[in-house]
């Protein structure tokens, strides 16, 4: 057994959230596409989105970058971003925002797909917390 205080058991914070198909998911995402007014030019202008086009529409919702290191402490390497439905907001690893600023693919599926979450509503009776032990590997 490793030592590393970083390997310990880390119980997620979070359930599921109620299971869509692939078809209900896609459905859902062109509808926002479209008021978002997400194009494939989008991706060249990930700054202004982020910035401002979705606080036209979600003004509520922030994006919240968070120091690597302090990030890495409370998640472990679980997760490079979060949705958190108590104060509506997307928490993201400083790095991973950067490379989002910078259209990076990998960056901009982890960002939408916590989008989604807003988008969706998932709140705390969707995501409600749990006792679900995920081991890291060191």
């Amino acid at each position: 057994m490793n030592n590393d205080p970083m390997c310990t058991p880390y119980k997620m914070r979070a359930s599921p959230v109620p299971h869509l198909t692939q078809e209900q998911i896609t459905e859902i995402a062109m509808v926002y596409a479209k008021i978002l007014g997400i194009s494939k030019r989008t991706l060249r202008r990930i700054p202004e989105f982020v910035n401002f086009n979705l606080c036209k529409i979600a003004e509520d919702l922030s994006v919240e970058p968070i120091d690597d290191e302090e990030w890495r402490q409370e998640w472990r390497g679980i997760s490079n971003a979060s949705y958190d439905p108590k104060d509506l907001s997307i928490k993201m690893s400083e790095n991973l925002y950067q490379n989002l600023m910078q259209g990076k693919p990998l960056s901009v599926s982890v960002f939408a797909h916590e989008l989604g979450h807003y988008f969706l509503n998932h709140d705390l009776s969707t995501m409600h917390f749990a006792n679900i032990e995920v081991y890291c590997y060191c």
